[in-house]
């Protein structure tokens, strides 16, 4: 009986805590292969320019509404999302693609596992999602 109070901070402290962070980072991987989701079909609609924007719909209005509200708020971001558009054509049909990397901290920082990426330092994803652009005429303008 004298080993359950080691074994108990043990399991705390080895299981518990990484474990909650594990956690964290997979709400924090769906709420990027969210935003870029969500990125891609704003970037089927407008002309080019306007997506590659940095004050634009895409990069900016998308990106604000999805870290004030919902599952982006919940992630722990180092720096703001970094966003890259591009309209290959395939088989005779223009797609817009976006490109969306994302740095998040983890939820609680393990001392004493350093330098592990989601544990104890930051990690980075990086997410790409493709969609038919609306009118392909957007890819030039």
């Amino acid at each position: 009986m004298s080993e359950l109070a080691p074994a108990l901070l043990f399991l705390l402290l080895a299981v518990f805590f990484p474990l909650l962070d594990l956690i964290a980072l997979g709400l924090t991987y769906s709420a990027g292969a969210t935003l870029t989701d969500l990125q891609a079909d704003k970037a089927a609609l407008f002309a080019a320019t306007q997506a590659n924007s940095d004050a634009g719909p895409v990069k900016s209005s998308v990106v604000s509404a999805w870290t004030q509200t919902g599952i982006g708020a919940f992630a722990h971001l180092v720096e703001p999302p970094a966003t890259q558009i591009s309209y290959p054509i395939t088989n005779g049909v223009q797609y817009v693609v976006v490109s969306t990397s994302i740095t998040a901290n983890p939820f609680l920082t393990i001392p004493f596992i350093p330098g592990v990426p989601g544990l104890s330092a930051p990690m980075t994803f990086t997410f790409s999602s493709k969609r038919v652009l609306e009118d392909p005429s957007n890819a030039g303008k």
